[in-house]
C-alpha cells in the first residue's frame, strides 16, 4: 500500500495523468483494510 501511494503522488507531482491500474489498486488495499477493520473492532 505504501509503494502504490508513492507512485500515486509521484504522478501527481510530476503532473502525469493517474495510472488506472495504481489507483484501482490503491482503493482495493485501503478496502481491504477497512474490512480487516470492521472484523477486528
Amino acid at each position: 500500500q505504501a509503494e502504490l501511494l508513492h507512485r500515486s503522488r509521484l504522478q501527481d507531482i510530476n503532473g502525469e495523468e493517474p495510472d488506472p491500474y495504481v489507483e484501482q489498486a490503491l482503493m482495493v488495499t485501503i478496502a481491504g483494510v477497512a474490512a480487516g477493520m470492521r472484523n477486528t473492532g
